[in-house]
């Protein structure tokens, strides 16, 4: 029978029936989605359907009836070769709003190239065509540019489905948009565009973060088109004026007073401070107070700081909302907030939950590495303690996504039914709560943005003041140094496998509260580990300044002949540098910024940090460390702020003396190494059951990316025996806490015991694994099940998952041999 070869099942790539196989044509030819897609698609019984993860998604009769793979799923099978796939048909829930989106990714790069063709006088400059693969020699206009050339353009302007991006790369497809995204004859376009694809998903209201809406010219267009784009479509657009968590703090004061002009606009919901999340909150606070004070002229007014993207600053979300809720009437909103989140702080935003919303954009986060499943995002802790939770796309045509998949995305978070319904009754308070405070403004036809005010803070005087103050600083600082002879690099030192040592602590008010007794154990502790160091050939990683504990491991690292690398900011001030550290590192801007480079190159070197006391920055570098999985410990018996953060964490190390704190550094083993001599007992669980399609499957987990031992890699379920914990009881807790599933012991079947001979990474003569494996079979799917193979209610692994016995991936250590056992006492139980 021939087969339709049209079905489309992910943008930009073809399944057809080729010589009795299913094949993957793909428009890029480097395409990763291309072989997973060809390995884990299946045709179904009577040779119609095609089966992606025990789910019917497609029908070769009915080429045009295909539920396509979601860009979450799409990720996630091009970097695990594994498919994980979400809840198919209508979501029990669709969101009405999209409050986390940006203007100039809101629509597919194909839309904004069809919008540029069809405009009179849109050119498209020679390097975006260049960059986008198309020989050109010179600006082409839009409408000249062929159907290959269109296609291949669009292409370069979203983020692609085959892989995971960085935050610069982000940045870069930005940039590289520009040109069509800011024409300004494309702006009515893209609001129109923006509106009919907001109402194809079921959104009625949508906010866009956009740097220029409060400019005269981009104002009156918002004021001119608004209400007719609402009319037509059924969405209501409003704005909130980008602001980066990165610019002068005059310049944007200026911008805000210029919002403040700006205050009777309905157009205008509130600011936005976005930008790469490589600084403290801290680094910004005056705009905060400045932005939430409009708060008082005008109740509602959106602050939203993103917060919480990655884990370099566990500090963000905090701060923010420590900064924020002092002022009445703002409206408080939290981009992303993954990290970081302690129980306190969601205490106290799930007390205001009336005026303070954390938005979730799931498939952005998986795209941009920040997440690797679904599982890793705590949106499920967040709305037990009763937080109020949106969703949003973050930019739906530039992620690839809608608001029904952010839903999917949510569901494959753990969040069912009940909690979804949470979910939609935030949504509908806020909905509320702005159509009545829109009330109390002029309409928009009533309203006139008024000519802007002269700039009072960043004007040319000033900007070269700044200026000049940076350029002072630095050639004061590149002043001391040379007069230290003294060498600095920008980039990350080579430090060619030498033992590295980071110490962080007290600066200058902590240690100068200190009493004589916690610096002379300070003294002697240290003066030990840099004996240590010095015999081992290491480094010493400090701030390079001369006071409070870097100021005192200076002179006992000279004493001892230690290298010293002092890791500085441009903004280091020259008096501060020590005059006994030859070797600096220049990692950063702004002390705000300094946390993560140093952390990585500690990661990486596979060094040790050494905290001795210190105050709330040290606490959240501690806590970045551990983010990161950077090794770390800290010396008990002294006093500070981050000692007492550090006692009510669960995962901190405390040490007594300077042979803890060598042995530590020795032991460069990762995370989750041995605890015990000789064997250390685990249980590993293999589960089967029936799929949908017949066919058996096998419960896998795929590990964290900064678990102790194959990091990121797919595996049977299982862990530690604990002290007096019976092997099969084990089996039961960890099968539970991994995936969620409830097996009772007496259902597991043992099936072998294996150990040692490096069968783990972690074996060493002194300590091995000795793993208990059991196999069990439960209940199976229906064949018409939509729910999908992902396995909800797991905390301890980041994704749990069925795939088919047949197609399953490599798996870690010696799990393959495992369900080699497992299947032949299958095939004799059966």
């Amino acid at each position: 029978m021939a087969k339709n070869p049209g079905v489309t099942l992910v943008p930009g790539h073809r399944v057809r029936w080729e010589e009795g196989r299913l094949r993957v044509e793909a428009d890029d030819d480097r395409s990763r989605l291309r072989a997973a897609l060809e390995r884990h698609l299946v045709m179904g019984e009577g040779g119609d359907t095609l089966v992606f993860g025990g789910q019917v998604r497609a029908r070769f009769s009915a080429p045009s009836e295909v539920e396509a793979l979601t860009a979450f799923e799409a990720r996630f099978l091009a970097d695990n070769n594994v498919p994980m796939t979400l809840p198919t048909g209508a979501p029990p829930f669709s969101p009405r709003t999209d409050l986390h989106t940006h203007f100039a990714g809101a629509l597919p790069g194909r839309i904004l190239v069809e919008l540029a063709a069809a405009e009179e006088g849109v050119t498209v400059p020679r390097s975006l065509l260049v960059e986008a693969g198309i020989d050109a020699r010179e600006d082409v206009p839009a409408a000249l540019l062929d159907e290959p050339a269109r296609v291949r353009l669009a292409r370069s302007l979203d983020v692609q489905l085959d892989r995971q991006i960085t935050f610069r790369d982000m940045e870069r497809l930005y940039a590289r948009r520009s040109p069509l995204a800011k024409h300004p004859r494309l702006f009515l376009p893209q609001l129109r565009a923006i509106c009919r694809e907001l109402a194809a998903a079921g959104v009625v209201y949508a906010e866009l973060s956009l740097s220029s809406a409060v400019e005269p010219e981009v104002l009156s267009a918002l004021h001119a088109s608004l209400d007719a784009l609402e009319a037509s479509s059924g969405v209501r657009l409003r704005f909130l004026v980008a602001l980066s968590r990165h610019d002068d703090l005059e310049w944007d004061l200026d911008v805000l007073d210029r919002v403040e002009q700006c205050l009777p606009s309905r157009a205008i919901a509130g600011v936005d401070i976005m930008g790469h999340e490589t600084c403290s909150t801290r680094a910004f606070l005056p705009v905060l107070e400045r932005a939430a004070a409009l708060g008082g002229a005008r109740p509602g007014f959106v602050v939203r700081v993103h917060a919480g993207e990655n884990p370099a600053f566990p500090e963000n979300v905090r701060e923010t909302v420590r900064a924020l809720l002092p002022f009445p009437g703002v409206e408080i909103r939290i981009g992303h907030g993954l990290y970081g989140v302690d129980d306190d702080t969601l205490k106290t935003m799930a007390r205001n939950a009336d005026r303070l919303v954390v938005e979730f954009n799931l498939t952005s986060n998986l795209a941009l590495n920040n997440i690797q499943t679904t599982l890793q995002v705590p949106l499920r802790r967040y709305v037990d303690a009763g937080v109020a939770v949106v969703l949003g796309s973050d930019g739906a045509g530039l992620y690839g996504t809608c608001a029904p998949d952010e839903v999917r995305a949510a569901i494959a978070c753990g969040l069912d039914e009940e909690r979804l319904a949470r979910l939609r009754g935030a949504e509908e308070a806020l909905l509320a709560a702005k159509q009545e405070r829109e009330r109390a403004l002029p309409p928009l036809r009533d309203w006139s943005p008024p000519p802007p005010e002269p700039r009072r803070h960043f004007t040319p005087v000033r900007a070269a003041e700044i200026a000049a103050r940076r350029g002072a600083v630095r050639a004061a600082q590149d002043q001391r140094l040379r007069e230290l002879g003294a060498t600095v690099t920008d980039a990350a030192p080579d430090l060619a496998g030498r033992p590295l040592l980071w110490l962080a602590g007290a600066w200058r008010h902590a240690f100068s509260s200190w009493t004589v007794e916690e610096m002379g154990r300070a003294s002697a502790v240290l003066t030990e580990v840099l004996r240590g160091l010095e015999k081992r050939g290491g480094v010493l990683l400090t701030g390079g300044t001369c006071h409070g504990m870097e100021g005192l491991s200076h002179g006992l690292a000279a004493q001892e002949g230690v290298e010293v690398l002092g890791a500085i900011v441009e903004e280091t001030l020259a008096e501060d540098l020590d005059w006994r550290v030859r070797r600096f590192w220049r990692c950063a801007r702004s002390l705000y910024e300094k946390a993560a480079p140093v952390v990585r190159l500690v990661r990486d070197a596979q060094g040790l940090g050494l905290f001795l006391g210190g105050g709330l920055i040290v606490a959240d570098e501690q806590q970045a460390a551990y983010n990161i999985r950077a090794r770390h410990v800290y010396l008990s018996g002294l006093r500070g702020a981050a000692v007492d953060a550090a006692r009510a964490s669960k995962h901190v190390r405390f040490v007594d003396d300077a042979a803890e704190v060598l042995a530590a550094l020795d032991d460069r083993r990762p995370w989750g190494q041995l605890r015990h001599p000789g064997p250390n007992d685990a249980a590993d669980i293999i589960v089967f059951r029936r799929g949908a399609q017949g066919d058996d499957e096998l419960l896998l987990i795929r590990r964290h990316d900064d678990s102790g031992a194959a990091a990121g890699r797919m595996s049977l379920p299982g862990g530690f025996v604990r002290p007096g914990e019976a092997p099969k009881d084990a089996a039961v807790r960890e099968l539970l806490e991994e995936t969620g599933l409830r097996v009772p012991a007496s259902a597991l079947v043992p099936v072998c015991i294996v150990e040692g001979g490096g069968r783990d990474p972690r074996d060493t003569e002194e300590r091995w694994v000795r793993s208990h494996v059991f196999a069990t079979r439960i209940a199976g799917v229906a064949p018409d099940d939509t729910t999908g193979s992902l396995v909800l209610g797991g905390s301890d692994a980041a994704a749990a998952l069925f795939v088919s016995v047949e197609r399953r991936p490599p798996l870690a250590f010696d799990h393959d041999m495992l369900v080699a056992r497992a299947l032949a006492w299958r095939d004799q139980s059966s």
